[in-house]
């Protein structure tokens, strides 16, 4: 089941009469990530740079994982954004800033609960419907790439087997009908406000009860794998920057500010 991205109705839920927004739409990206990087060295005076692609070739997730989904069936989009050099600092927030607002367009879809896996999954029942990957590069240190994927039009069955316990998607979960479109424009949309809200002051500090409320980690028995290093232990908080402070099993407190989390199936 697929259908094709509407540029028209994308612009109409962003509010393209912003001009501040740059969207692009395209058939097919190597990656969504690389091609707003690139249509960011283009527009040098452009702040906020949004493409939607119905298919990447080479979609990645974090620790070097392959983002896989057919041809107009997933939501693979890409927003770049610049900040001067006395905004540098609020670039740390942003992990868990993008992980809100995409998970409040997906609340204006859905009528179940989505919650947020420390720092930017978001799962409903406990199941993966949508990730987030955030890439800043050396030489172009005031520029974040937030690269988003959402599981949209495939079916339990479509994905690989060693997935379909483990995610979910639009279509398993919503009785109406779905539109790629609208939803790609309100996910820009809440972005570009988050966005205008930062510039203006706001912090993740000042949003951490939202994010705590709908966080499922702490209080988890988890693994949380940073580069090639593994930590074991159950979450007892996450602070007003967005560190998760982890107990192991010997005692030891370990504090962590990025990671991929694997929830034990013992809880």
């Amino acid at each position: 089941m697929s259908d094709r991205l509407d540029r028209h109705k994308i612009e109409e839920h962003i509010g393209i009469e912003n001009t501040a927004i740059s969207f692009y739409l395209e058939d097919e990206v190597t990656s969504t990530n690389d091609r707003v990087f690139a249509l960011c060295q283009q527009e040098e005076q452009a702040n906020f740079v949004a493409l939607c692609a119905e298919f990447q070739q080479q979609g990645r997730g974090r620790r070097g994982r392959t983002w896989f989904s057919r041809k107009g069936e997933g939501l693979m989009l890409s927003v770049g954004l610049t900040f001067s050099d006395e905004q540098a600092a609020v670039m740390q927030d942003w992990p868990f800033l993008t992980a809100l607002a995409v998970r409040r367009a997906l609340l204006w879809y859905l009528d179940l609960d989505v919650a947020i896996k420390w720092p930017n999954d978001l799962l409903v029942d406990g199941k993966k419907i949508a990730g987030i990957l955030i890439e800043r590069r050396a030489k172009y240190p005031n520029r974040l790439i937030l690269g988003i994927g959402m599981n949209v039009l495939t079916r339990k069955e479509e994905f690989e087997p060693d997935l379909q316990s483990r995610v979910t998607s639009l279509i398993e979960l919503v009785k109406r009908p779905i539109d790629r479109s609208a939803l790609a424009g309100e996910v820009i949309a809440a972005i570009y406000r988050t966005y205008v809200d930062v510039l203006q002051g706001q912090r993740f500090h000042d949003l951490y009860d939202e994010f705590i409320a709908s966080c499922e980690t702490i209080g988890k028995r988890v693994t949380v794998h940073v580069g090639e290093h593994r930590h074991e232990g159950v979450v007892t908080k996450i602070d007003r920057e967005g560190t998760l402070f982890l107990q192991k099993e010997n005692g030891e407190s370990v504090t962590l500010i990025s990671g991929e989390i694997v929830m034990q199936i013992d809880q």
